[in-house]
């Protein structure tokens, strides 16, 4: 489960640095050391182990399914579409979004393991940064 917290914190921090919102699968994969039955198990819901509708409430946080239902609605209903850029690699940095115009930026990670893991996003330089100049995901202390 540190993996998914990592990669949760990752995702989330980088939303709040890009000021976006962070767009949530709630769907999670319960690893075995954390199960009775010792085997993974897809599927899990997210809301069952953390208080998804308190982080609603203290960060901008949308589930999945319901960002994509406002947006088909959206594009049906307008000629133009929203403008998206889609960010394939963890090795695209937050740094490297944040003069980004697109209206949606879509990390997929869509590599084998492990590099299809959010918390590759923060590994690396970000990581140094944020150890190093007292921040957390970009959010600078004054």
């Amino acid at each position: 489960m540190n993996h998914y917290l990592w990669s949760f914190l990752c995702g989330l921090g980088e939303a709040m640095y890009l000021n976006r919102t962070f767009v949530m699968d709630l769907s999670i994969c319960l690893a075995a050391p954390y199960n009775p039955s010792n085997k993974d198990e897809e599927g899990k819901d997210f809301r069952y182990y953390f208080d998804f509708e308190h982080l609603k409430e203290v960060a901008s946080i949308v589930e999945e399914g319901e960002f994509l239902t406002g947006w088909k609605k959206w594009n049906r209903s307008h000629k133009r579409k929203l403008p998206i850029r889609k960010a394939v690699s963890y090795k695209v940095t937050p740094m490297q979004l944040k003069k980004d115009k697109n209206t949606i930026i879509w990390r997929q990670f869509d590599a084998p393991e492990p590099e299809n893991y959010w918390y590759r996003v923060c590994e690396g330089k970000l990581l140094s940064m944020s150890r190093d100049r007292g921040t957390h995901f970009g959010n600078q202390r004054d």
